[in-house]
């Protein structure tokens, strides 16, 4: 599976999903969208956005306006979105 990490410069949650995303050990690429030219599609995402081959896992379009991400998921309900699982208890 392909994962990209959309976000912009001084977004206050896009180093917070690039922790999460660390912690469960999800391999992703990242997308500044302050890098992208005007009109790419990934500018009309909200930051941050995590996309599984072109797919919101969470995040969401926004029509272009930057804006942030609210509600960033745990460890937990990120796993469950991805594998349909929680972390299993030690």
């Amino acid at each position: 599976m392909s994962y990209v990490l959309v976000y912009f410069h001084g977004c206050p949650n896009a180093e917070i999903a690039m922790e999460l995303l660390k912690d469960v050990g999800i391999e992703y690429s990242i997308a500044c969208q302050d890098d992208l030219p005007p009109g790419h599609e990934l500018r009309e995402f909200s930051s941050p956005t995590l996309l599984e081959n072109g797919e919101v896992v969470f995040g969401g379009r926004n029509g272009g306006a930057k804006a942030c991400t609210l509600g960033i998921p745990s460890e937990r309900e990120l796993l469950e979105c991805i594998y349909g699982e929680s972390p299993k208890s030690s």
